[in-house]
């Protein structure tokens, strides 16, 4: 279950771009934020790095919809802090595979 007193929000930009301010649940404290098509669709997703308590973090993927907003689509759990991410097609089967540099207690790369 979600801790929801963690929130991602994202604010709307300057014309001539626009979108309405929403608010998305996090499972822990949010550190980084990426977008990049990695669901269906190829429509730009937001991945979320949340940090643990422990040392441990996690990547939450949110589906972009296509209109500025993003559902909740997966959380993905890992051994360390989450220090940085690439979304890439290791072996070629048309699925992105995440690429994950790890620090913390455990540091290392998961895929």
């Amino acid at each position: 279950m979600l801790d929801t007193s963690f929130v991602l929000e994202i604010v709307p930009a300057v014309a001539p771009i626009s979108f309405r301010r929403t608010t998305y649940l996090t499972p822990f404290v949010p550190t980084r934020v990426w977008l990049m098509p990695v669901t269906q669709g190829g429509r730009a997703d937001l991945l979320v790095a949340s940090d643990h308590p422990g040392g441990v973090g996690s990547v939450s993927v949110y589906a972009g919809v296509g209109d500025g907003t993003f559902i909740e689509h997966s959380h993905h759990g890992f051994p360390g802090t989450i220090n940085e991410l690439e979304a890439t097609d290791f072996d070629q089967d048309g699925e992105l595979e995440l690429v994950v540099a790890l620090g913390g207690t455990e540091p290392g790369i998961s895929v």
